[in-house]
């Protein structure tokens, strides 16, 4: 399988945990804000693995430390230990852009939950009333419901920052091409669409495999 280019993933990613701790602040269900950098973290490191994941986890996690209210090293510790475990499904699992996105935001959001209740016991009692409170029934269901767009938005970022790189080695003439508002409008129709497409595309195998057991 190709190794990918973390650095291309750690710099997305870095941009994302500054964006969800100053533009996205606003974006929010009773209080409860969608960690989008978790869930973009979740998705890179089944791309590229446990050592890598393990990194741009951490390095994110800083990121956030920094930017937020957390003490230094809450979320280095948690995305680090994401970055490790999702890392682990590289080449084992298969992302359809509906299922396993959801699958994969739910389990990332209850381990989260978890490493933060037992950092909370350990060294922050006074957060413990935050991390079991009805807002992470209402954080799972963001993380949910967001993850099949994240993904797809990822999988086209990854696409868009790997042209970048090319056309500024080998064809800087298409550089306007790269940065354009099309790619906004690309983002944007790739985020809607792919759900329902792998939801269609699953409809037919599922149809097809009923076709071949009546036959």
């Amino acid at each position: 399988m190709r190794k990918k280019n973390p650095i291309i993933y750690a710099v997305i990613l870095l941009v994302c945990a500054i964006l969800q701790n100053s533009v996205f602040t606003s974006l929010h269900i009773a209080e409860i804000r969608p960690d989008f950098t978790l869930l973009l973290l979740v998705f890179f490191a089944h791309q590229l693995g446990t050592m890598e994941g393990k990194i741009i986890g951490f390095l994110a996690g800083l990121m956030m430390d920094m930017l937020g209210m957390a003490p230094l090293g809450f979320h280095s510790l948690i995305y680090t230990v994401i970055g490790h475990l999702f890392g682990l499904t590289r080449g084992k699992v298969y992302v359809d852009f509906l299922t396993i996105p959801v699958i994969f935001a739910i389990a990332a959001t209850l381990i989260t939950i978890f490493s933060s209740f037992i950092i909370s016991i350990l060294f922050l009692p006074l957060r413990l009333s935050s991390v079991l409170s009805i807002g992470v029934l209402i954080q799972i269901g963001m993380h949910a419901v967001l993850a099949p767009f994240i993904f797809a938005i990822a999988a086209t970022l990854i696409t868009i920052f790997s042209s970048f790189i090319i056309s500024i080695i080998f064809l800087p003439v298409r550089l306007s091409s790269v940065f354009s508002i099309g790619v906004l409008i690309q983002i944007g129709m790739h985020a809607v669409l792919a759900p329902f497409i792998f939801a269609l595309l699953r409809v037919f195998r599922l149809c097809s495999e009923h076709e071949t057991q009546m036959l």
